[in-house]
């Protein structure tokens, strides 16, 4: 996580299930939620684990596009550093994995935040298995309008130019591929204006008033990120097999411990849905396993006795 901080500064660029759609709407003072929340979660959880897991869930941040025309160093890095620590301020549940970490899937540096439309989330989802994610978050700055306004009373009113900027962040589960989040805030932010060295003025973001509007956005995208967290199983993909004994990348860091009772799935079935997106609904509760061993970042799986073929690729699941 220090590593994450310290580094941040540097980003430049169940055997029943029901399908739910959602909407929420998330709004405080200075981020505001852009029109109405485009949240559309596929919510594929009933019958197993829920809130409260003393578990955590590692998830990769993918550093947001900046799409404002701004330097990067007033916005898009600053902005990414204040999520960093707003997220580990508010989500005790959650090991954040980001970039300048040695355990970060260099697949993840290749995906593009913006390719909302053609993201392979099935691929996305299936790195993330295999890396011991739980999740990925990513999304984007972008500038959308600037526009004169009037601020003070009577006499001492003044007309300031604002710009507004909308934060669109994502986040895929990935036992899954759905997203758990897909939402919109804004916030406005005075500009000013500058003279470069060849005379010509142009409007730049005002430094000094931009990061208190920034923080609070950070705050809010960091709420609404652990709400979805908080309300999400922990679970995690089998990654190998020899007889009655598998291993799952979460150990000793995540929270789990010898002797940690789980649920075990059959392999899950891709399926498609509105638009060509396609998730993954997982299979049916076939047995249970334990935990015999842990170490850091692995954990040593054992089946209980009759419980049939475990396959690389089952999902286990902690026990309510």
């Amino acid at each position: 996580m220090m590593t994450l901080l310290n580094r941040s500064f540097r980003w430049r660029r169940g055997t029943r299930f029901v399908l739910i759609l959602a909407c929420a709407l998330f709004s405080m003072a200075g981020c505001g939620t852009w029109g109405k929340a485009k949240n559309a979660t596929l919510n594929l959880f009933d019958g197993f684990g829920g809130k409260g897991e003393r578990v955590k869930q590692r998830i990769a941040l993918i550093p947001f596009e900046n799409r404002t025309p701004w330097d990067e160093n007033q916005t898009h890095t600053l902005f990414m550093a204040q999520l960093v620590e707003m997220l580990g301020k508010k989500c005790p549940q959650l090991i954040l994995v980001g970039p300048g970490d040695p355990d970060y899937p260099e697949a993840l540096r290749r995906v593009d935040p913006t390719a909302a439309g053609t993201l392979d989330n099935i691929g996305l989802a299936k790195t993330c298995r295999e890396a011991g994610l739980n999740g990925v978050i990513t999304g984007q700055l972008t500038h959308i309008s600037a526009e004169e306004e009037k601020q003070g009373i009577y006499g001492f009113r003044k007309t300031i130019r604002v710009a507004r900027i909308k934060l669109d962040a994502v986040m895929y589960h990935a036992g899954t591929a759905a997203k758990l989040m897909d939402e919109s805030f804004s916030f406005d932010v005075e500009m000013v204006v500058v003279e470069s060295a060849t005379s010509t003025r142009k409007w730049v973001i005002n430094d000094a008033a931009i990061k208190e509007p920034l923080a609070d956005c950070a705050s809010t995208a960091a709420k609404a990120v652990c709400e979805k967290i908080n309300s999400t199983p922990w679970e995690a993909a089998i990654l190998s097999v020899e007889g009655d004994r598998a291993l799952i990348p979460f150990g000793e860091f995540s929270g789990l411990s010898v002797g940690d009772k789980l649920d075990v799935c059959g392999e899950g079935r891709t399926v498609g849905a509105a638009g060509g997106y396609r998730y993954i609904i997982p299979g049916v509760k076939f047995g249970e396993m334990k935990i015999s061993a842990v170490f850091p970042r692995k954990a040593e799986v054992t089946a209980s006795e009759g419980i049939g073929a475990i396959k690389v690729g089952n999902i286990v699941r902690l026990k309510k």
